[in-house]
C-alpha cells in the first residue's frame, strides 16, 4: 500500500481519482500531501525553473518514454500501455508467446484489470499532473508558455479519449475528488478551441527569441515549429471526425491548412522525442525486443512490406534465419504458445536512440490527401499528396525507390509461418501501390490509409485509431481471441474498458459516462464517438 502513496499525491493535485489508488489511502491524504523532497518556491523561481521543469514531464507523457537514468520504469509502462495493446491491435508488433497472465491479456483481447489500470493512469495522471503545474505556475503572466503546454496536453490526451471514449476533461483540477466525464464530442470541441487559441497566442512570438529552450525537449523553444505542430495536430483531429461530424471535420481541416503559420512539411520538423534541452531519451522498444525478448514484428506489417517490395522493410524489421532461410518473419497477434520458439522471429528495427515520433511530415501529406479526396480545400489534389506522403516517408527513413509509387501490380504477401502451417493466412487485400484516378472513393481511401499506416510505424496509438475509423489497412486477424465472444476477431478491439478502480472511487460519474455518453456496454466491442463509418 505504501508503494502506491505517490499516486494519491497525484490524485490530490488532479482532484480526481486515478487508477492505482486504494480507498484506504484517502485517510492519509493530509499526511502525504506535503512532499518533503519537493523543491520550495524559492528554489524553483530561479531561471524559470518553477514552470520549466514540468515541460519535459509533460512531453514524456505524450507517448511514454524515459531517460537512461530512469532505468526500466518507463519501458514497463510503455509495454503495458502501448506495445502489448495498441501496437498489437494496429498490426505493428506481437508478443512472441502468451506468457503474460497465462495468455489472458490485451494481446488476446482479454482485459486484465491491472493492465487496464496502468494504461488509464498513463493516459490521465501522467498527463494532467505536469499540465496542471504549468497552468498554476503561468497563470495569466505567461500565456505563451501555457499555450505550448496546451498543445502537448492535446497531443497526449487525444490518445486517451480515442482509447477509452468519454473521459474527465473540463473539470479536472476543479477541487473535487470525483470528476464528471465529458463526452468525446465535447472533448474534441475543446481541443479545437484550445489549439486555435494556442496558435493565436504564439503567433506574435514566432519571430522572437526561443521560449524556454533549456526545458523544451521537442523544439528547443522554436515557436514557429510549435505553431506548425499545432496546425498539423488540428488537421489530424479534424480528419478523425470525417464520419462523425463531416462539417466540423472540414471546417477545422481547412482552418489548419489555411493558417499562415503552416504545417509540418519538412521532414526535419517532425514532432519527436530523442534529444533536447540537455536530455537524451531512450526508445522503449529496444528493451522490449532485445532486453526482455518480448516484442516481435507483427505479421501484418511484415506481409505488406514484403509484398510491396518496400525499401523500408529493413528499416522497420530485422531479418532473421529460421530453418536455414533468412527472411523477415512476423508473428500473428494472439499466438497460442507458451514456449519461446517465436523468439527467433524478426524484431522491430528500433534502437534506444531511435526517435519516438509524435507527428511526421509524411502523415501531414496523407491527411491532406484524404481531405482532398473528400473535396476539401487542402491546397492540392489527393494523388499529389498521396505520392508526396510516400516520398516523405522514404526521406524520413533514408531510403529511395523511384519506381515504388508506379507499382500497379504488387500486393501484400500471404502470411507463411515457418513453424506452423496452421497459422498461415492469405494476403489481407489486393490493393496495389500506384494511384489510379479511375478507382472509386473506397479504393482510393484504402490506398491512402494503407500507405499512411506504413509510414506511421511504429506509432501504434495513431495507427489503431485510423484503423478503427476507416477499416484500413486490412489486417491479418488474431489467432487466439479470449474475449468470450464479445470482440470480433475480424474487426478487433474498438476501445479500452474503464478500470475497476474508477467504478469503486468515481462510480456515479463513470456509470453515467457509460450509460449516457458512451451509450453502449463498457467493453472492447463498443465504439467511440467518432467511429461512425457505415
Amino acid at each position: 500500500m505504501c508503494s502506491k502513496r505517490k499516486y494519491l499525491a497525484f490524485t490530490v493535485m488532479l482532484m480526481f481519482t486515478i487508477s492505482f489508488v486504494a480507498l484506504s489511502c484517502r485517510k492519509e491524504f493530509e499526511k502525504i500531501n506535503t512532499n518533503p523532497y519537493q523543491p520550495t518556491d524559492t528554489m524553483l523561481n530561479y531561471n524559470n525553473l518553477k514552470v520549466g521543469v514540468f515541460f519535459p514531464q509533460l512531453a514524456k507523457a505524450v507517448i511514454t518514454i524515459g531517460t537512461p537514468a530512469e532505468d526500466t520504469g518507463p519501458v514497463n509502462n510503455y509495454q503495458i500501455a502501448i506495445d502489448l495493446g495498441v501496437n498489437n491491435w494496429a498490426g505493428y508488433t506481437a508478443a512472441r508467446s502468451e506468457k503474460f497472465n497465462g495468455g489472458n491479456n490485451l494481446t488476446t483481447y482479454f482485459f486484465n484489470d491491472g493492465w487496464v489500470n496502468g494504461t488509464y493512469n498513463r493516459r490521465t495522471a501522467d498527463i494532467f499532473n505536469p499540465w496542471l503545474s504549468i497552468k498554476q505556475a503561468t497563470g495569466t503572466s505567461a500565456p505563451h508558455l501555457f499555450a505550448i503546454a496546451q498543445i502537448m496536453k492535446i497531443a497526449a490526451y487525444h490518445q486517451s479519449t480515442d482509447m477509452f471514449g468519454p473521459m474527465p476533461y473540463k473539470n479536472v483540477g476543479s477541487g473535487s475528488f470525483t470528476v464528471a466525464y465529458d463526452s468525446q464530442q465535447e472533448i474534441y470541441n475543446s481541443f479545437f478551441a484550445e489549439l486555435t487559441e494556442a496558435v493565436n497566442v504564439l503567433r506574435p512570438f514566432a519571430a522572437g527569441d526561443p521560449l524556454i529552450p533549456q526545458y523544451d525537449v521537442v523544439y528547443e523553444g522554436n515557436v514557429k515549429k510549435w505553431i506548425q505542430f499545432a496546425n498539423s495536430l488540428m488537421l489530424r483531429l479534424a480528419i478523425r471526425l470525417s464520419y462523425a461530424d463531416p462539417a466540423m471535420a472540414r471546417k477545422f481541416a481547412e482552418q489548419a491548412v489555411a493558417d499562415p503559420g503552416g504545417l509540418i512539411t519538412d521532414v526535419a520538423d517532425a514532432a519527436k522525442m530523442r534529444a533536447g534541452a540537455g536530455e537524451s531519451f531512450m526508445n522503449p522498444l529496444e528493451t522490449l525486443w532485445k532486453g526482455y525478448k518480448d516484442s516481435r514484428a507483427g505479421a501484418s506489417i511484415a506481409v505488406y512490406l514484403k509484398g510491396y517490395k518496400d525499401p523500408r522493410l529493413p528499416k522497420y524489421i530485422q531479418a532473421t534465419t529460421i530453418n536455414g532461410v533468412q527472411d523477415y518473419y512476423g508473428v500473428r497477434t494472439g499466438v497460442a504458445i507458451t514456449s519461446p520458439e517465436y523468439e527467433q522471429f524478426s524484431s522491430p528495427n528500433v534502437l534506444s536512440e531511435t526517435p519516438l515520433y509524435w507527428l511526421m511530415a509524411s502523415e501531414v501529406s496523407f491527411l491532406r490527401a484524404e481531405g482532398a479526396l473528400r473535396g476539401w480545400a487542402m491546397g492540392g489534389t489527393a494523388d499529389r499528396f498521396y505520392n508526396e506522403g510516400i516520398q516523405k516517408s522514404f526521406q524520413e527513413n533514408a531510403v529511395n525507390n523511384s519506381a515504388y509509387a508506379e507499382d500497379a501490380v504488387s500486393n501484400p504477401a500471404s502470411y507463411i509461418d515457418p513453424l506452423s502451417a496452421g497459422r498461415n493466412a492469405p494476403s489481407p487485400t489486393t490493393v496495389t501501390i500506384k494511384w489510379d484516378n479511375a478507382d472509386g472513393f473506397e479504393r482510393k481511401l484504402e490506398r491512402i490509409i494503407t500507405q499512411k499506416w506504413i509510414a506511421l510505424f511504429p506509432n501504434g496509438p495513431e495507427a489503431w485509431a485510423e484503423y478503427r475509423r476507416t477499416g484500413y489497412p486490412k489486417l491479418i486477424p488474431i489467432t487466439l481471441n479470449r474475449s468470450a465472444g464479445v470482440i470480433s476477431s475480424a474487426t478487433g478491439v474498438k476501445r479500452m474498458v474503464y478500470p475497476l478502480a474508477e467504478y469503486t472511487l468515481n462510480g456515479n460519474n463513470v456509470r453515467t459516462a457509460v450509460q449516457s455518453l458512451l451509450g453502449q456496454p463498457d467493453n472492447g466491442a463498443s465504439k467511440v464517438w467518432w467511429d461512425k463509418k457505415p
